[in-house]
């Protein structure tokens, strides 16, 4: 439980001393459309805010995804994304994970959200109908895949609706 809150004040905080600055450049120099904070700085308060635990509450470490990863770990193109931030459970062991993107045109983003549906749907499938996991079942329910113009947001984790608001 204090973990939870120190996570949540240090999400606020962090927060707090954006407000008002305009975001330095991610891979390309371009800032989320949605707002001034880079794709790395909402994904870094979303994970300081909701951390990666499993049905049992133990906590597992969340790891970022490099630029070289992309393809091999979410079948996504480097060459469709101007800027991006991921952090998935390196274990495999929990569904949990997020990620912000912004790809170079509408039709990349198009490509990325068909992407991580696909994705989404098959770690569905392999923690319930396969029966590898499925207390984690609840974090698919209201888990999501959105585009907004060339910046596509997802995430599966213990707080979708708090992942949807931080990465907006």
């Amino acid at each position: 439980m204090k973990k939870k809150i120190a996570a949540l004040l240090a999400a606020a905080a962090l927060c707090a001393s954006f407000t008002g600055c305009k975001g330095e450049s991610g891979k390309s120099g371009s800032v989320v459309e949605s707002s001034s904070k880079t794709a790395a700085e909402k994904a870094e308060a979303l994970k300081a805010a909701v951390p990666f635990v499993d049905a049992d509450n133990n906590e597992f470490e969340s790891r970022s995804v490099t630029e070289d990863q992309l393809k091999d770990t979410l079948g996504i193109d480097s060459a469709d994304v101007t800027e991006f931030a991921v952090y998935i459970c390196p274990a495999g062991a929990i569904p949990d994970e997020f990620g912000i993107f912004v790809a170079k045109d509408t039709d990349a983003a198009k490509r990325i959200a068909s992407t991580l549906t696909k994705r989404k749907d098959q770690r569905y499938d392999s923690f319930i109908k396969e029966g590898y996991k499925p207390k984690e079942a609840s974090k698919f329910e209201d888990s999501f895949v959105e585009t907004n113009g060339n910046t596509v947001i997802y995430a599966v984790c213990g707080d979708n609706s708090k992942a949807k608001e931080l990465l907006k």
